[in-house]
């Protein structure tokens, strides 16, 4: 008996024994189910913040090309204002600019606000508190009680949206505007969606920047652009109307001295002088309102610039223009270019009667052939005069090859074999 009762007295401590081992593997496996189901929340927490970094990476890459491409400021907001709306998950969004005198703010865009809302949000009068609080830098307003906020006037108040966050757009060191969002009653803006919200306002006020530069340096392109056309006003017209009055005088003396054939040489170049001011002034109104390329197209805008200048200077066309595939846009311009430059050439120095233009295109190759019966040039000692460079580097930039024949008194034959892309405007 006595060894029975110590053999029962082991099999009580090995079962305890295996019974604590048992428990503390079953709470070790809890312990590590546990922490498996932590890490794989943490897991997925992190896809999801990955993810809507990415997201937010994407959107304001998409806000700086969109700034960068469009060239008007509307366009840029209402492209922009879809995507900004998902990513705050916002209920409707407004964005007010201030107006020159800083006395009222201007509706500039607006995502899914109602009729009757963005009529009361159009033009909305500055309080002096809130005026005051957009001329000074300040943290974004943010509320859950909207229609209790004094600062804002009534008219940002929407009908079911308690929810407000609104953040100063500021373009270099002054405030430009006002970027509001809008969502219900029952959902708050977390401190990382006011740092977002923050951070779109800021990339607003450099689209605002970027466009006010790219409008300024328009602004100076135009005044050069200007100034240029001044200068050939002055050193072409006004030289060829005061040749125009010393052959005028040579031919009244001639005619007075009863000398016939100095008259008719001062006439030959009265005339001839006549013409030549007549094409540069023709020139210099086609410069004034160029063919918008992009609208008329490669032929159209081609055919427009024919009729403008060349028909009118009196020159006898030869004109062939096959109807071309869509090619790119980059194509496109350097062939109009190579096109008017050559045209320029034909007009002002040739003293040409004729002109014959053919565009033709095979296999994918496009065969531009321009000759006029004008005075001609000796090649060798011309060789980067009259635009020839500008049109030698475009046909070298598309990957074609240039033909220029011409000798004094012969005119010129310019011939160019060009490659062709097709691509999706």
């Amino acid at each position: 008996h006595a060894l029975n009762d110590q053999l029962e007295q082991q099999v009580k401590i090995r079962t305890t024994e295996l019974s604590d081992t048992v428990g503390l593997l079953q709470q070790e496996i809890v312990e590590r189910e546990r922490a498996e189901a932590e890490i794989q929340q943490m897991v997925e927490t992190l896809e999801q913040r990955v993810a809507a970094r990415t997201e937010e990476l994407a959107t304001f890459f998409d806000l700086t090309v969109l700034a960068g491409q469009a060239t008007r400021l509307n366009d840029v907001f209402e492209q922009a204002l879809p995507r900004i709306v998902e990513l705050t998950r916002s209920r409707a969004i407004s964005v007010h600019l201030f107006e020159p005198d800083h006395a009222g703010l201007q509706l500039a865009a607006q995502q899914n606000l109602s009729t009757e809302s963005r009529l009361r949000l159009q033009y909305v009068d500055l309080p002096p508190n809130l005026q005051h609080w957009l001329q000074q830098p300040n943290d974004p307003l943010m509320t859950t009680m909207l229609s209790q906020l004094a600062l804002l006037p009534s008219d940002f108040h929407l009908p079911q949206c308690q929810t407000y966050l609104g953040a100063q757009i500021r373009s270099g060191k002054r405030v430009a505007g006002l970027l509001s969002c809008y969502r219900f009653t029952d959902r708050g803006f977390g401190l990382d969606e006011i740092a977002l919200v923050t951070a779109i306002a800021e990339q607003m006020g450099m689209m605002l920047e970027t466009h006010r530069l790219r409008q300024k340096a328009e602004e100076m392109a135009v005044l050069q652009e200007r100034q240029r056309l001044a200068r050939d006003l002055h050193d072409s017209v006004t030289q060829s109307l005061y040749s125009l009055s010393l052959f005028s005088r040579a031919g009244r003396e001639a005619a007075e001295d009863g000398d016939i054939d100095r008259l008719n040489h001062s006439l030959q170049e009265l005339e001839h002088n006549t013409l030549h001011a007549l094409r540069e002034m023709r020139l210099l109104l086609y410069e004034l309102r160029p063919a918008d390329l992009e609208q008329e197209g490669l032929i159209q805008a081609v055919k427009l610039r024919l009729n403008t200048v060349e028909r009118r200077v009196g020159l006898r066309l030869d004109v062939r223009l096959d109807e071309l595939p869509e090619m790119s846009s980059g194509c496109e311009v350097e062939l109009y270019h190579i096109i008017v430059e050559a045209m320029n050439n034909v007009v002002k120095h040739a003293s040409a009667t004729s002109l014959t233009l053919h565009l033709t295109q095979t296999n994918r190759l496009l065969h531009l052939h321009i000759v006029d019966d004008g005075q001609g040039f000796d090649p060798a000692h011309t060789r980067g005069g009259l635009g020839l460079n500008n049109i030698r580097e475009r046909v070298a930039r598309l990957n074609g090859q240039l033909k220029i024949e011409s000798s004094p008194g012969s005119g010129t034959r310019l011939e160019a074999v060009i490659p062709y892309s097709i691509e999706e405007k």
